[in-house]
């Protein structure tokens, strides 16, 4: 057998060793991820499970805003002792505002947030793929793992409202916060006058004590939260984010790239017809209960 002298370090078996590997067949490379032809099961509780406890936290919240309003009928209107005029405006101003704060507590909650639909379905291109609902995603969409649907410009699901804050619901959701801060504050400051003299009351009136301490108390402590959470969504509002966004963005030290100006940021959100918002939340919380109906 002859022997052959075979150099691997010469430029010609160099040569000849690329050409072979570039005529094997290899799979191309594709910077898009692979879609699963299967939808994935979904980590974490169960829909019926998160359900129950999103909307047992609702009534919570309904019984806090009544506790609230029952407190300032019973406790602090009756110790200001006021003119049948005054007394008269004060009650239906206080009636205003738990129907409005009821409202929007409504709309919060019952209001589809906004899903991709046809009109919102991009080319097939885009690498923006969600695994869970088998479906493209548009920009700022989301997938919420506990609504199980996808959510367009999604700033963050509120157990509070048992529903994400997206596109077509966050104006209801930030004028709520601020009506609830200022009941709250409202109650709060009325209560707080009475508590001297309610730590003066015989024992026969304990349960009354208890109950002013509770109102003014819990008002308070809900009003600096919604204060401080209202600041948050503002801060978002006026620079065009939401809360995954600013996230990221300060996570990558940068800009939110949807900065269109103040102005335009808040039109964006809650649109250049204002005075229209009332009567069509009214329409728009029959339309959101579709997603109820739906099949989880």
């Amino acid at each position: 057998m002859e022997h052959i002298d075979l150099d691997v370090h010469s430029p010609e078996f160099l040569a000849s060793l690329s050409l072979s590997f570039q005529n094997l067949p290899v799979q191309k490379r594709c910077n898009k991820k692979i879609r699963p032809t299967e939808r994935p099961s979904e980590p974490g509780r169960s829909y019926g499970s998160s359900q129950a406890c999103g909307w047992s936290l609702v009534l919570l919240m309904n019984l806090f805003i009544a506790f609230q309003m029952d407190g300032f009928w019973r406790l602090s209107l009756p110790w200001f002792a006021l003119q049948p005029l005054g007394s008269f405006i004060v009650k239906l101003g206080s009636v205003s505002l738990f129907i409005l704060i009821e409202f929007f507590y409504a709309c919060a909650s019952l209001v589809d947030p906004g899903s991709p639909g046809k009109k919102d379905v991009i080319s097939d291109k885009s690498d923006r793929w969600c695994n869970y609902c088998m479906a493209p995603k548009p920009d700022r969409c989301h997938h919420c793992s506990t609504c199980r649907r996808c959510v367009l410009r999604m700033d963050h699901h509120c157990i509070f409202t048992n529903s994400c804050v997206g596109l077509r619901n966050q104006p209801h959701f930030l004028v709520f916060v601020f009506l609830t801060m200022c009941g709250s504050g409202l109650s709060a400051l009325a209560a707080a006058p009475q508590i001297t003299a309610a730590m003066a009351l015989s024992g026969e009136r304990t349960m009354r004590q208890v109950h002013l301490i509770g109102v003014c108390l819990s008002a308070a402590i809900a009003s600096f939260l919604l204060w401080n959470l209202l600041l948050a969504q503002m801060h978002l509002l006026i620079r065009n984010e939401t809360t995954i966004e600013s996230s990221k963005n300060w996570a990558d030290r940068c800009h939110s790239s949807y900065d269109r100006g103040v102005r335009e940021n808040i039109a964006e959100v809650f649109g250049s017809n204002v005075a229209g918002c009332i009567p069509n939340s009214v329409f728009d919380i029959f339309d959101g209960l579709d997603q109820f109906l739906a099949d989880s």
